[in-house]
């Protein structure tokens, strides 16, 4: 999906990411053809990065529901 691509990236793109959750936040629960969450594939040096993005924008997964 776009958002495991923008995940992908070699630099970090928090615009973009936080664009694409509120646009389709069913993307975060989505796996690709590997099975990977897009969350997985952020490099391991900007997990301390994305954490404190994810801590940020809180707000943004409120309306996210998981159906299971």
């Amino acid at each position: 999906t776009a958002l495991h691509d923008a995940c992908w990236t070699s630099e970090p793109n928090e615009e973009l990411v936080e664009y694409l959750i509120r646009q389709c936040p069913e993307l975060l629960l989505m796996s690709d053809k590997r099975g990977n969450a897009p969350f997985e594939y952020v490099r391991r040096e900007h997990w301390g990065r994305w954490l404190k993005f994810l801590a940020q924008k809180e707000s943004i997964f409120e309306h996210i529901s998981v159906v299971g």
